[in-house]
C-alpha cells in the first residue's frame, strides 16, 4: 500500500501540474474566444455599413442617370435646330450667369439656333475668341444686342438706372423685364431654360463619372469587409475547436485527479481499518 501511495502521490503532483498548465491555457482561450467574438461583431457590423453605402450610392447613381437621361430627352424635344448640323449653334456655346439665362435667353431667342462656323462667309456667327457682356459669355459678337445694354438684378435697380440711361440704352432686368428712358415690358419667360438645363445636363455627366467612381470605391470596400468578417467568422471557429479541445483535457485531468483522491482516500480508510482492527485483537 505505501508502493501505491507513492505512486499516485506521484501522479497526483504531476496531475496538479497538469491540470493548472490546462486551468491557465482554458482562460486564456476564453479570453481569446471573447476578443474574437468582438472581432466578428465589428467586422459584421463593417460589412452591413459598407452594404449600406454601397445601396445609397447605387441609388444616387440611378437617379443621377434618370435625371441625365430626361435632360436629354427634353432638350433634344425642345432645342432649336441649329441652321447648320455641322456647326453647334449658339445656345450650346454661349454661357449665361446663373439667374440670368431665361431673361437673356428671350432677349436672344432669334439667335439662339444661329450655328458658330470657322469662317466669317457661312450662315450664322464666325467663332472669336469668348467674349462677355454682364452675365453673358460667348465666342461670337453679340455686340450688336448686347453692347448697348446694362443689367440689372432686380426691378427697384432697373428704376434707380432708368433715368441715367442714353437714348440708344436699355436696361435687362434678371426678374425678366426690359426698360428704357420712358418705357419698361416684361418678357415672356419660358418653363424652363434651354441653356440652364443643359449646364444641368453637363454637370450632371460630371456627377454620374464622380458616382461610378464612387460606386466602384464602395464595392471595393464592400469586398474587403466581406473577407474580413469570414477572416473574423474562421478564427472564431478555430477558437470554439481548440478551447473544446482544452475543456476536454481539463476535464480529463480533473477526473483523473478526482480517481487519485478517490483511490488515497479509499487506502487511507483502509489503513485506518487495519489499526482498528489491530487495537482490537
Amino acid at each position: 500500500l505505501a508502493s501505491e501511495s507513492q505512486g499516485d502521490d506521484a501522479d497526483k503532483q504531476a496531475l496538479v501540474s497538469q491540470l493548472a498548465a490546462a486551468q491557465s491555457q482554458l482562460q486564456q482561450l476564453q479570453q481569446q474566444q471573447v476578443l474574437l467574438q468582438q472581432q466578428q461583431m465589428e467586422a459584421q457590423r463593417y460589412q452591413q455599413q459598407q452594404q449600406q453605402v454601397l445601396q445609397e450610392q447605387k441609388q444616387q447613381l440611378s437617379a443621377l442617370q434618370m435625371r441625365h437621361q430626361m435632360l436629354g430627352q427634353w432638350l433634344a424635344a425642345q432645342q432649336p435646330q441649329a441652321d447648320s448640323g455641322q456647326f453647334p449653334p449658339l445656345w450650346q456655346e454661349i454661357t449665361i450667369a446663373a439667374g440670368w439665362e431665361q431673361t437673356v435667353e428671350q432677349w436672344l431667342s432669334p439667335l439662339l439656333a444661329k450655328a458658330i462656323t470657322d469662317n466669317a462667309n457661312g450662315s450664322g456667327f464666325c467663332r472669336i475668341e469668348p467674349q462677355r457682356w454682364g452675365p453673358v459669355t460667348a465666342p461670337a459678337n453679340l455686340s450688336p444686342w448686347l453692347a448697348r445694354i446694362r443689367w440689372a438684378d432686380t426691378a427697384l435697380d432697373a428704376q434707380r438706372l432708368q433715368s441715367q440711361l442714353e437714348p440708344s440704352e436699355i436696361i435687362l432686368c434678371a426678374e425678366g423685364s426690359v426698360w428704357g428712358r420712358d418705357f419698361s415690358w416684361s418678357l415672356q419667360a419660358n418653363q424652363d431654360s434651354l441653356v440652364a438645363m443643359a449646364a444641368e445636363q453637363e454637370k450632371l455627366a460630371a456627377m454620374i463619372t464622380e458616382a461610378e467612381q464612387q460606386l466602384v470605391a464602395a464595392e471595393e470596400a464592400l469586398q474587403r469587409a466581406q473577407q474580413s468578417a469570414s477572416a473574423a467568422t474562421i478564427a472564431l471557429e478555430q477558437g470554439q475547436q481548440q478551447l473544446q479541445q482544452q475543456q476536454l483535457q481539463h476535464a480529463k485531468a480533473q477526473m483523473a485527479l478526482d480517481n487519485i483522491v478517490a483511490r488515497a482516500q479509499q487506502q487511507a480508510q483502509q489503513q485506518q481499518q487495519l489499526l482498528d482492527d489491530k487495537h482490537t485483537l
